[in-house]
């Protein structure tokens, strides 16, 4: 009313009308023309319609996500990626598919086009919905990979095994191979996961083309005694589908093929993001991140986020990134075996900042140096990825030898005949008994993929069994006068294999 009084020039307000006076002798005719004070109103009131909004971004839950996770496993050359596109396939595209030239081959003229790494792709699985599909490379040589990427909750698995492999030999008893890929997802459950939410596994037996039609019975007799045996041992941790799967993964059109997607489609969560996650995802893909390079270091990252809500916290921030790496949709992959720097720079040249690779590899104990030798040029550097190495330590590196009398020992093996240890250990192992003896000045005499081994006064051999069950940890020497150094050694050993 008094801001009217004088903009309009209306007649005196009445006493009882009459404004009081502030603290600072204003009265609130004076405070409706301050310009400062209303420009701070206004900037508070912006202030508080942020918070507001940015609040309502980091709420958990906040958007229902309209695809869920599968991630396919298995070893190389059993029909993951083939079982992944038919699945897709519509009834039209099927019905051409199967009279051209995609259709399966003769069992003689099958040709294995290994997956590079890790596929990860949108999909659409008619009768079943859209998926988040993460294709796993079947080759040993990406599983220490695998391990920073596959994650056990909210995720369902298609375990696929070959029928070919097991149905001359199978004696009831289930083989390493068929247990491995259930130990590795058991590993990857995290300690907070609820036991409600356990991961669900649907176990496929692929290749039912090959088996013969009198075989075909006993062949699914088999399929249906592995998966009841699987449900036994990992029951307590795992959500094994209670169904049968034999599949010519090529045939799309098959009344299995259709009851695997309708079990797909039962599996299916509706999973809540928070609303910043969704913003940042619908965003990344503008970042100028590097031209070269997708990695930022944290605090770049930071920068970017804050763009969009200037006060999210790092914290919340750091539980978002595992939800933000399932949301990539683009091939990880692994390049090539590489030894010197200048190999590096050459597998990498063009798309990856060779530098920044390096250091992140090496960050994750994934990639170490050779040597350290000043005389050894940046360009002549060797370097040694424990993942990528192919061979298997030769049984004559710890054969019988006269002359070492004293031998020291200690086996650490898994618990339990459900568990395993993770790909990723042993390789950084490798790595941090390599660096060690390195700087000693003791450079390991011999490394490989199962295991390392150091000769210097002593012997001492590190060695993982095969299925990752069991570490041991050997050490030999020929007299009582270097007993002394074998123990340090051993001890040195044993430590840090039970610190990860």
């Amino acid at each position: 009313m008094h801001y009217a009084q004088r903009r309009l020039k209306c007649p005196q307000l009445s006493p009882r009308f009459r404004p009081k006076m502030t603290g600072g002798g204003q009265t609130p005719l004076d405070v409706a023309d301050d310009r400062r004070l209303i420009s701070l109103l206004k900037a508070a009131k912006r202030k508080a319609a942020m918070e507001a909004k940015f609040s309502v971004l980091m709420k958990e839950p906040g958007v229902t996500r309209n695809s869920s996770k599968i991630n396919v496993c298995g070893f190389g050359g059993v029909g993951k990626t083939t079982l992944l596109k038919s699945l897709q396939r519509g009834f039209l595209e099927a019905y051409f598919t199967r009279r051209s030239e995609e259709r399966a081959p003769p069992p003689d003229k099958t040709t294995h086009i290994p997956t590079p790494g890790i596929e990860v792709n949108i999909v659409n699985i008619p009768k079943a919905g859209k998926y988040r599909a993460w294709d796993f490379a079947g080759q040993p040589e990406y599983y220490v990979t695998h391990n920073m990427f596959l994650r056990a909750d909210d995720s369902v698995f298609l375990v696929v095994f070959k029928i070919m492999d097991v149905i001359d030999d199978f004696d009831g008893t289930l083989t390493e191979e068929l247990l491995t890929w259930p130990r590795f997802i058991k590993s990857r459950i995290s300690d907070d996961q609820s036991s409600e939410n356990k991961p669900t596994v649907i176990l496929v037996a692929s290749g039912a083309d090959m088996v013969e039609t009198p075989l075909h019975d006993h062949a699914i007799k088999i399929v249906e005694d592995i998966r009841a045996q699987i449900q036994v041992m990992f029951g307590e941790y795992l959500n094994i589908v209670d169904e049968t799967f034999l599949l010519n993964c090529h045939d799309s059109r098959h009344k299995d093929m259709d009851r695997l997607r309708k079990c797909l489609s039962d599996c299916k969560r509706e999973e809540q993001i928070p609303k910043l996650c969704a913003k940042i995802a619908d965003v990344k893909n503008k970042w100028q991140i590097n031209d070269k390079f997708p990695i930022w270091y944290w605090p770049a990252y930071v920068e970017q986020v804050k763009k969009i809500d200037p006060l999210v916290e790092e914290d919340f921030l750091k539980r978002l990134h595992l939800i933000l790496t399932t949301l990539e949709s683009k091939k990880l992959r692994k390049n090539q075996k590489f030894d010197s720097r200048s190999d590096i720079d050459e597998v990498f040249s063009g798309f990856a900042d060779t530098e920044l690779l390096l250091n992140l590899l090496k960050i994750f104990e994934l990639v170490f140096e050779a040597d350290h030798s000043p005389s050894v040029s940046l360009s002549d550097m060797l370097y040694i990825a424990p993942a990528l190495l192919m061979d298997d330590m030769p049984e004559s590196q710890w054969a019988v030898d006269p002359t070492k009398q004293i031998y020291f020992g200690r086996r650490t093996q898994c618990r339990d005949e459900t568990d395993s240890f993770s790909p990723g250990l042993f390789p950084r192992l490798e790595a941090r008994l390599y660096n060690h003896f390195r700087d000693l000045g003791q450079t390991p005499s011999g490394i490989w993929k199962n295991g390392i081994k150091v000769c210097h006064v002593v012997e001492c051999l590190v060695y993982m069994t095969r299925g990752w069950r069991a570490i041991h940890i050997c050490v030999r020497t020929k007299d009582e006068e270097t007993s002394e150094t074998a123990t340090t050694y051993w001890r040195w050993c044993l430590n840090r294999s039970i610190t990860f």
